[in-house]
């Protein structure tokens, strides 16, 4: 809450701002420091070599101390050139990190998305849940879109259920390990998690009744060898997704799977993605999508963008043998989504859905339906002696 002061040694009047934030204790780090560290590097132009340091310098050495406690709502009244400075200072001591950016993405959303519109971490080990990782790059307001590549070697079945609660996720890749890694305790061997159509189906209701990946415009599915053609008709669900791209996926590498995606929409594209990671697919199909005439679209190309990676293998690493398919289909309106789960209808269907939704429409009155003779005959009484009422 803001109070007004008056300080009679100056003259000056101000306004004193209370915001809360995160108190940690000094060896504490927090689920946003597992990967990037907080601290600006000991003895960081902590001194001049031409006398005292400026009040502005020392102000910047005390924000940036300790980012732990930063919060959007401590930059709610600095203005632009102040957060400007301070993100160039933390370029110059390389403490730029993911908790900063979001700050400086949700407090300066024009400002900022233009001088950063990306922020990529990536990483091979897995230091807390993937419940917190998912918790880190979402964000309900859309400040930013998330570009997800997980690895299926550090994910269970739940983990990839989870993956729905990202509400901002524009971009998606499942892979699996191209290497199985040998367990020490032979007799705590987990299976490894793998993509299936029944984790597709569960997402396309999470997706039907609107709860989930409202905003995913591409999916990429790396060496999932369960995936079968089926998926064609769980995607229909998804309102905004319009690119799929199959890598090393068995299923999908013959000319019968593209015969199923045409009876859904889905169209086959000479691009080869084996080698390209999918926050370039997606950036390869914002730049292609420019032309159409979707005002969601456009919105979801101006977010700035959250990589982030876990687990995922270099896609150097993959072989030319996996061969890749990328299908595209396109959504002029998001929100005329199709829910049955099937983009065509047979001849004659409309009017039968037509009818059967004029029936469904007609409410039946509670207390025709549990009328007794008396309250009929009374009914009955008062039609009869009202003739030029209009029934």
């Amino acid at each position: 809450m803001a109070k007004k002061g008056f300080d009679r040694a100056s003259g000056q009047v101000y306004t004193d701002s209370v915001i809360p934030s995160f108190i940690y204790p000094s060896d504490a780090a927090g689920p946003s420091w597992s990967h990037e560290s907080p601290f600006l590097p000991p003895g960081w132009e902590e001194g001049s070599p031409c006398g005292a340091n400026t009040l502005k310098h020392m102000a910047m050495r005390k924000t940036l101390l300790d980012q732990r406690p930063l919060t959007a709502g401590h930059f709610a009244d600095c203005p632009w050139e102040l957060a400007k400075y301070l993100w160039d200072c933390l370029g110059r001591c390389r403490r730029r990190t993911m908790h900063m950016w979001k700050i400086f993405t949700t407090a300066y959303p024009n400002e900022f998305s233009k001088m950063e519109p990306h922020y990529s971490l990536k990483t091979s080990t897995k230091k807390m849940p993937l419940l917190a990782y998912f918790q880190l790059i979402n964000s309900p307001s859309l400040s930013w879109g998330t570009v997800l590549s997980i690895s299926t070697d550090y994910a269970d079945l739940h983990d990839l259920v989870e993956i729905s609660k990202i509400i901002n996720l524009v971009a998606l890749d499942i892979t699996a390990p191209l290497f199985v890694k040998p367990s020490a305790d032979e007799g705590n061997d987990m299976p490894i998690a793998m993509l299936t159509d029944r984790l597709m189906r569960s997402w396309s209701e999470l997706a039907l009744r609107n709860e989930a990946f409202q905003n995913l415009r591409v999916l990429m599915l790396r060496l999932q060898p369960d995936i079968t053609v089926r998926v064609f008709s769980y995607l229909d669900r998804f309102p905004s997704l319009e690119v799929l791209i199959a890598v090393g996926c068995p299923q999908f590498a013959d000319e019968s799977a593209k015969g199923v995606g045409e009876r859904h929409g889905w169209l086959t594209r000479r691009v080869n993605a084996t080698n390209k990671t999918v926050d370039k697919c997606f950036r390869s199909y914002i730049t292609s999508a420019n032309g159409v005439d979707d005002s969601k679209m456009f919105e979801i190309g101006s977010l700035p963008v959250l990589e982030f990676s876990l687990g995922a293998p270099d896609v150097r690493e993959y072989k030319k043998t996996h061969k890749s398919v990328w299908f595209h289909r396109q959504i002029r309106n998001s929100s005329a989504a199709l829910s049955s789960g099937k983009r065509t209808t047979a001849p004659g269907d409309d009017n039968t859905a037509t009818n059967a939704k004029r029936q469904r429409s007609k409410p039946v009155p509670k207390t025709q339906r549990n009328i007794d003779m008396a309250g009929l005959l009374a009914e009955f009484q008062r039609k009869y002696y009202c003739p030029t009422m209009d029934w």
